[in-house]
């Protein structure tokens, strides 16, 4: 089918006299197919996008993310996903996702990058040593959340534990029996996810308005039907505790909040009483859960963490949802970057703190030597530094604005200290053939029709000789 589609893409812009001409019949072909065409960017012309919905390669991926999301929502809609069956994802989802590692991890295990001293590592040995590790992600997250409480604590802040649930149309199935329910309107998780976050963007809004300002995490979950809800550990000052609970709730409520159990079930506070234990150790226990299952023996509905975990991970993947997200804080773009740099060599003192900070794993340290909570991101005393790469990728756009290193008001220190090239390397005879016979098989569907673009080798005449896309 992405073969299929791509030619067919090919062949719709025929003569078009201009690539935007082009850009606007593919993406007409895409929306009648339900795939979302490439938005224009600094980083995509409307060139890239013409060359992405001509390659197989990038239907392909489109279609897997389609077919999965279908399956998914085919069995929401059917009411196969509850506590009684498939609990967070349909069977078949899971089968997909767990597929779908199996590719990538095959792939990176294939691909290594070497760099100029001859060091070669494969991209999966590079993987596991990044966030992508699960073990990596837990700790750092947890890491910032002990910062932050740590903050807390200084500043004589007080924690929240707000929880907000979407209303009871968007939930396919009832939680005590398995029933489907009446009042489910078709809300797919993702769309679920999206009324979550427009509503948060309202409170943040309110927030700002009334000059409340907190900090801390969100954690998004499944429930048992696969709907989300969202957890937020903040941290604020206690004078704002009751006027900010107060916002949360009536924005909770603002839709269908008059439904039977709203007000006790749609929004929940628990105010985090630091003698029973701290607030990283309370909201410990939602991110593991939601990671791997480390040191968690069962999830809230008395199912195996660790199985649990998969499935609540293939179902974020599945519907493109962010499990954890920062509330507030400084950049942790910059702290990884100077994570990357063991014995930099600073004069800046400010940037030789915030180095120190991060690399000895001091959250709290590392939000004052970034100018604090109060400080705004273009404001903080460390920042990312990027350069623009003219190097073209595979659809012909630059690359764009790519991180070098970080830099303060008086200095740059560079953190990316070698040049990588990604090679493939076949590991048996059995992969040589196999690659041999897709880049045979790439070629002669290639050499079926001529690469488009809008220059003089188009099938058409155009009005412009430049290879960069007319102004939009």
């Amino acid at each position: 089918m992405a073969e299929k589609n791509a030619n067919l893409c090919f062949r719709l812009i025929g003569s078009s006299t201009s690539s935007l001409i082009a850009f606007g019949r593919l993406s007409d072909l895409c929306q009648m197919l339900g795939i979302h065409a490439p938005d224009l960017s600094d980083s995509i012309s409307v060139n890239g996008a013409v060359q992405r919905m001509i390659s197989e390669h990038w239907w392909r991926r489109a279609l897997r993310k389609l077919f999965a999301r279908e399956i998914e929502a085919k069995a929401i809609v059917e009411n196969r996903v509850n506590l009684f069956k498939s609990i967070y994802v349909s069977d078949e989802g899971l089968s997909i996702h767990r597929e779908q590692k199996q590719r990538n991890r095959k792939m990176l295990e294939k691909v290594i990058a070497v760099n100029e001293e001859g060091k070669e590592l494969t991209l999966a040995e590079l993987a596991d040593t990044s966030v992508s590790n699960p073990v990596n992600r837990r700790n750092e997250l947890m890491c910032r959340i002990a910062g932050f409480e740590k903050y807390s604590l200084e500043k004589g802040h007080i924690a929240l534990f707000w929880t907000i649930t979407c209303p009871s149309r968007m939930h396919a199935s009832l939680s005590k029996s398995g029933r489907s329910n009446p009042k489910y309107d078709g809300t797919t998780p993702a769309q679920a996810q999206k009324y979550l976050c427009d509503l948060w963007a309202c409170i943040r809004a309110k927030f700002d308005r009334m000059g409340i300002k907190l900090y801390g995490f969100r954690v998004v979950e499944p429930q048992h039907d696969g709907t989300p809800h969202w957890h937020l550990l903040v941290f604020l000052p206690d004078r704002d505790q009751e006027q900010a609970t107060k916002i949360v709730r009536a924005y909770s409520l603002m839709e269908d909040g008059h439904e039977s159990g709203a007000d006790k079930y749609r929004f929940k506070v628990e105010a985090i009483d630091r003698s029973k234990g701290s607030a990283a150790g309370y909201i410990a226990k939602y991110i593991s859960k939601n990671i791997d299952g480390h040191e968690v023996e069962k999830d809230l509905y008395g199912n195996d963490a660790k199985n649990s975990s998969e499935r609540v991970t293939a179902w974020a993947s599945i519907w493109n949802i962010r499990q954890f997200q920062q509330v507030g804080g400084p950049s942790v773009s910059v702290w990884r970057e100077l994570r990357r740099v063991r014995e930099p060599s600073v004069n800046d003192p400010k940037l030789g703190d915030a180095w120190l900070a991060a690399n000895s794993g001091d959250w709290c340290a590392f939000i004052h030597a970034m100018g604090g909570l109060e400080c705004s991101r273009k404001d903080q005393t460390v920042n990312l530094s990027k350069e623009w790469s003219d190097d073209e990728n595979q659809y012909g756009d630059p690359l764009g604005w790519l991180v070098n290193g970080v830099e303060s008001s008086r200095e740059y220190l560079c953190t990316r200290l070698h040049d990588w090239k990604i090679e493939l390397r076949s590991t048996s005879k059995a992969d040589e053939l196999q690659c041999a016979e897709h880049a045979t098989r790439a070629h002669s569907t290639a050499a079926q029709r001529p690469p488009w673009s809008p220059v003089n080798n188009c099938t058409g005449a155009l009005q412009s000789t430049s290879n960069r896309p007319p102004p939009i």
